[in-house]
């Protein structure tokens, strides 16, 4: 596994806190500086203090879906340049959709290996921000 060319500050958020940490300690491995949040809530306030270059959103939150953690973040002046992510089982057309109305850059299937997940936050990253 290489590491990100740049240093870069990601934000998980999942509410499967097993799924979640393994995702933030393959990411520290990789070089990134990882936050992770379980529940939408949390991760509008932890995205607020720690100004993630990529957010990686689970679809399915227990307080708030990751389509309304998206619209959040990019309604937010200091968030709505971040990549967003989304990293969700559902792979439907209905919820790609979904994810492009909201903002979010681009869709990873669970489950992914750890070359596809760190080529596309290296890709997302490098999209053109509005």
């Amino acid at each position: 596994m290489g590491e990100i060319s740049n240093p870069t500050r990601i934000l998980i958020v999942d509410d499967h806190t097993d799924g979640a940490d393994s995702l933030a300690a393959l990411l520290s491995q990789a070089g990134m500086s990882v936050e992770v949040a379980y529940s939408g809530e949390d991760a509008l306030g932890i995205a607020r203090r720690f100004l993630p270059d990529v957010v990686i959103l689970d679809l399915n939150l227990p307080d708030m879906d990751g389509f309304e953690v998206a619209r959040y973040l990019r309604a937010d002046p200091l968030l709505h340049d971040a990549a967003l992510l989304s990293f969700s089982g559902r792979t439907d057309v209905e919820v790609l959709a979904l994810g492009k109305r909201a903002g979010i850059d681009a869709h990873l299937s669970k489950p992914a290996d750890s070359r596809l997940i760190l080529s596309t936050i290296e890709r997302v990253r490098r999209l053109p921000r509005p």
